[in-house]
């Protein structure tokens, strides 16, 4: 019962994250669920399972403006892209498992997942802005094929962590297949939402038995995720709309600094100084949402 409401919380505080900064948050649910007392196993299961309650809303809304149509996004790249995620996906489990029976630990889990966090936070600061919004391009079968592999490489690498991905497969459309503007993101919420349901139901059923130690963690997860991610949107908008857009990704970097950190005290044996670090990345996460809330509407900005 206390585990079913810290994981409400979690799921609040992340997806209001994810919201907010418009990337995944399965690199700071993972650590957390962790240091909880979860194994790598059923912290990966739970993170994947409840990204699917939250993010499905928005992939529904934007799946019609994909493109459909003969030699549209849809049939050339985001079907191919979907079904490569998913069938790579399904194998993260069994990665996961030997990689935690072979070392008997975690260890093996949070070394990928704090290098998979920098690489990640890397991509974010370097990816390019300003690009056109309606920016048309021309798939080739060779650009589907390349797409395809990306996403499965990203797949199942996020499904043997327990993350989403989307931040890792988003340079695989950008740098690799030219793409730019809108279709990148339907294209990339599309992805993490369908991988990360085939690899979540996979920890869930895959041994032949609902596994109900993360089923029920995964619904109350889920549940706070839903009620944060608009609300996390919302903080977004009232950034922008203040003058402060430019300082959105900032508290991104003070967080992913606090979870390497973590990752990197715990592999080193310092477990307790670990927890501090991870906690105080929770503290600097909660208090900016309440200075959000409370005090930038009052303090606007010019403008950007």
């Amino acid at each position: 019962m206390l585990f079913g409401v810290f994981a409400a919380v979690i799921g609040l505080v992340a997806m209001t994250a994810s919201g907010y900064w418009g990337v995944g948050c399965g690199w700071l649910v993972v650590p957390v669920l962790l240091y909880a007392g979860a194994d790598a196993e059923t912290a990966a299961a739970i993170s994947l399972l409840q990204v699917f309650p939250a993010g499905i809303g928005t992939v529904a809304g934007e799946f019609r403006l994909i493109g459909w149509k003969r030699g549209g996004f849809g049939w050339k790249l985001a079907l191919p892209l979907a079904l490569a995620g998913m069938t790579a996906a399904v194998f993260g489990k069994s990665i996961n498992n030997a990689l935690t029976g072979h070392y008997g630990s975690s260890r093996p889990i949070e070394l990928l997942l704090l290098i998979s966090t920098l690489v990640a936070t890397a991509l974010i600061f370097v990816r390019p802005r300003g690009q056109n919004p309606c920016q048309p391009a021309s798939i080739t079968p060779c650009d589907t094929v390349r797409g395809c592999i990306g996403a499965a490489a990203v797949a199942l690498t996020a499904a043997t962590l327990g993350i989403g991905g989307g931040v890792l497969f988003r340079p695989v459309l950008t740098l690799k297949l030219k793409l730019s503007g809108l279709i990148v993101g339907r294209l990339v919420r599309l992805f993490l939402v369908t991988s990360s349901l085939a690899a979540g139901l996979v920890y869930l059923l895959g041994d032949g038995s609902l596994n109900t130690r993360v089923l029920w963690p995964a619904a109350a997860m889920a549940v706070g995720g839903v009620c944060g991610f608009p609300l996390g949107r919302r903080l977004s908008r009232v950034m922008r709309e203040c003058g402060y857009g430019s300082d959105i990704m900032t508290s991104y970097a003070v967080v992913a600094a606090a979870v390497v950190t973590s990752l990197a005290l715990r592999l080193l044996g310092m477990r307790w100084a670990g927890m501090v670090a991870l906690a105080a990345g929770g503290v600097v996460l909660t208090a900016m949402f309440a200075v959000i809330w409370l005090y930038i509407p009052k303090h606007k900005r010019i403008k950007e």
